[in-house]
């Protein structure tokens, strides 16, 4: 058995089994696009077959050790079905009280395909509440570390908060994100750098990559020698002093990839300290997620470097691409593109987020 995505927009889909299921996950050469419902779906949507209806699998960021019941809203739920990868039928569970709300229980983090119709896109009323209560998290914690940013993050969760009130959903999303994305940089709860977001370098360019941490990557390919080097400097703010594990996802070792060493403020070069990839390769096999080290940082300014070392053994080129950095108190790398939850889910109440 075989589960399509779209090879061009392929969002979490790896090549390769999907869980214990048996089945597996096949690039196809059709359109899709990326579905990015953050902290709690993340998926794609994929047009397979001429004449039939596209189908959305979701995949449940928030499901764990138990089930996961995730509300939408839609234009016509009734006309919505659901199966699992293995094509068993997923209930549909309507609501008499609100015809346009529906749910539906995710076992697993293994994806639920979802066929809508020609109706509008549908959109998890959860993913927004999920959202709003990590910025409240965030909140919480920027007085931890004593940061600034309280009056910032009480104007997020009050817009966020007015649009959930609302029923507008996909905005109170959006807007919680946007708070989240600000109280990151202020409070560094962890640090997450695109590759292509550098303050110098000397590499070739930043292409799009669908796939990719922001859809771009930062890549070295060609036989030229470098002017000086080819290196990349990115700086970054430690607000909290600590131990932190340092990690780069960039394109796996290989015989047609070029050795790096890397370094921090102290300037001391080095090579990753595991250079195998932790988790399943993403971006159709591209990237994965490296382990340099681990560094005790003090609060302030600092910067992370990369310097490609040398040709590729197999073909002579330098060749070497990095799509983001992640700067973390954790031991676990992110799951793909998809940026980690700054806050534990488990430790909020099973309450719905206050408005």
């Amino acid at each position: 058995l075989s589960l399509p995505f779209p090879i061009d927009d392929p969002g979490p889909a790896v090549i390769g089994p999907i869980g214990t299921t048996g089945v597996n996950w096949t690039p196809r050469f059709v359109s899709g696009e990326f579905v990015d419902w953050w902290p709690t779906l993340v998926g794609y949507t994929i047009h397979a077959t001429a004449g039939h209806p596209a189908e959305t699998a979701l995949s449940c960021l928030t499901a764990g050790k138990e089930k996961k019941d995730i509300k939408f809203v839609a234009v016509a739920p009734k006309l919505i079905s659901v199966r699992t990868v293995t094509g068993a039928p997923v209930p549909v569970k309507l609501f008499q009280t609100n015809k346009s709300l529906f749910s539906v229980t995710f076992p697993d983090k293994n994806p639920l395909i979802f066929t809508i119709g020609d109706q509008p896109a549908i959109t998890p009323v959860d993913a927004a509440d999920d959202a709003i209560k990590q910025l409240q998290g965030l909140a919480i914690y920027t007085r931890t570390v004593k940061s600034q940013a309280s009056e910032a993050a009480r104007v997020a969760i009050s817009e966020s908060s007015l649009e959930f009130a609302k029923s507008n959903y996909g905005l109170a999303n959006s807007s919680a994100r946007s708070g989240i994305d600000r109280l990151l940089m202020d409070t560094g709860a962890y640090i997450w750098i695109e590759g292509e977001n550098y303050s110098s370098s000397t590499f070739d360019d930043a292409p799009k990559l669908n796939g990719a941490s922001g859809n771009k990557y930062l890549r070295i390919s060609n036989y030229n020698n470098p002017p000086r080097e080819y290196a990349v400097h990115y700086p970054f703010n430690i607000i909290a002093p600590g131990k932190y594990n340092i990690w780069v996802s960039a394109t796996p070792p290989a015989a047609d990839v070029s050795p790096f060493q890397w370094t921090m403020r102290d300037g001391q070069r080095r090579p990753p300290a595991d250079p195998n990839p932790r988790g399943p390769f993403y971006a159709n096999d591209k990237f994965g997620w490296i382990l340099l080290g681990s560094a005790t940082l003090e609060s302030g300014p600092n910067t992370i470097a990369f310097y490609v070392t040398g040709r590729a053994p197999a073909t002579g080129r330098y060749s070497f691409g990095i799509d983001a950095v992640f700067i973390t108190t954790s031991s676990d790398p992110p799951a793909g593109r998809t940026m980690p939850m700054p806050i534990d889910p488990d430790s909020f109440n099973k309450k719905p987020a206050k408005r």
